[in-house]
């Protein structure tokens, strides 16, 4: 077995060896093949249950990769959007288990060390178009709504799933269970791989929704690739989007010079999120498009905060626990922009204020960090 790469990442970057690296990943052979551009080459392997696993024509496309200095990126087809799973169905997650341990007897040991990485899932949101939504499902929906209080016995519950919020909430609770599967499938691979999940969010109507769906509090140990998002909520670029660690494609990327996103969005916490609340996120979100910044859950903040010069977020919707972490980023330094009334920190900008900055800078012609694709780190 080949020596294992030192794979690692935080919420800016991922490395290699301890030292940053910026995936170009390209889903076509012949193009990274023959690219300098591309440093590392995306095989893709029929995993759906029924498939006999074998793998040896992607297993010669891999040696070739490699020598070429290529790293490799295995993208795992388990056929969700053809054949819906039952969450609970432990046939079928047992069998999908299987073709992750053959994954790594076939492939991850003996391409270790040039293996950067593996994809479990390629799609769209929301979630619900991948798995059955049963009566189970059902049940543990309507009582995480009334936990929160979003929902209550004598509301009537078809008109409420049809509304707007309604929808809202399916969506990420919806999330939230297809997220804890892919989790569960996870532990069938090597604790060191980076693992991802492709997700096309090009069509999505609502950042709010886009950002709890994506929140990392649901992928903890899952990196995101993203297309089409307009925001940074994840690490890759799939195509092209906003988040800056990577790319991943098959068409040809436009590089360019980046600095490392100085600004974030503080993502309420879920239960403050309903009624009027979410369209005021969505105003914030409105309000912030022509910026460059990254998502980051309020539980999060404290881990997440480092190369951040700012954090926006939403007076109203701040918990008190929250309040703590943004004074502690206000004394290491930071500068915090309120949306809503003043929070009375010291370091504190409102965000009409902050905005209107960022326009006069533009207009005089003063660059701001680019959200695309790097062409390097600084």
């Amino acid at each position: 077995m080949e020596k294992q790469l030192r794979l690692s990442w935080d919420h800016a970057h991922l490395y290699i060896n301890e030292k940053p690296f910026l995936p170009m990943i390209h889903e076509k052979a012949d193009v990274c093949l023959s690219s300098p551009q591309y440093n590392t080459l995306s095989i893709t392997l029929s995993a759906a249950v029924g498939e006999d696993l074998d793998w040896e024509a992607q297993k010669l496309l891999a040696k070739q990769a490699v020598a070429r200095g290529k790293y490799l990126f295995w993208n795992v087809d388990f056929g969700f959007d053809k054949n819906p799973v039952l969450l609970q169905d432990e046939a079928t997650f047992y069998s999908l288990s299987i073709a992750l341990e053959e994954l790594n007897k076939q492939l991850l040991q003996p391409f270790a060390e040039h293996t950067i990485g593996v994809s479990l899932f390629q799609g769209k949101i929301p979630f619900a178009h991948y798995f059955i939504w049963s009566q189970q499902q059902e049940d543990l929906f309507m009582e995480s709504l009334a936990e929160k209080k979003f929902f209550s016995a004598g509301d009537d519950s078809e008109r409420w799933r049809r509304s707007e919020e309604g929808k809202f909430h399916y969506d990420n609770f919806s999330a939230a269970l297809f997220a804890a599967y892919l989790q569960r499938l996870l532990s069938f691979l090597p604790d060191e791989l980076l693992a991802f999940c492709l997700i096309d969010v090009s069509q999505a109507t609502s950042m709010a929704a886009t950002a709890l769906m994506l929140s990392k509090e649901k992928f903890p140990y899952l990196l995101l690739a993203l297309r089409g998002a307009k925001a940074s909520f994840g690490h890759l670029s799939w195509e092209e989007g906003s988040c800056t660690g990577g790319w991943i494609g098959k068409g040809e990327v436009k590089e360019r010079d980046i600095q490392p996103l100085q600004t974030a969005l503080c993502l309420p916490k879920e239960e403050y999120l309903h009624g009027e609340n979410i369209a005021l996120l969505e105003e914030v979100f409105a309000k912030l498009q022509d910026t460059a910044y990254r998502v980051i859950p309020e539980d999060m903040l404290t881990e997440a905060w480092n190369e951040l010069t700012e954090i926006v977020v939403i007076s109203s919707l701040l918990s008190p626990r929250g309040m703590r972490k943004i004074i502690g980023f206000c004394v290491a330094g930071g500068v915090v922009i309120s949306y809503g009334e003043p929070l009375g920190l010291e370091e504190e900008v409102h965000f009409d204020e902050y905005i209107a900055s960022v326009k006069g800078n533009r207009s005089r012609g003063i660059r701001t960090p680019d959200p695309l694709l790097p062409k390097q780190l600084r």
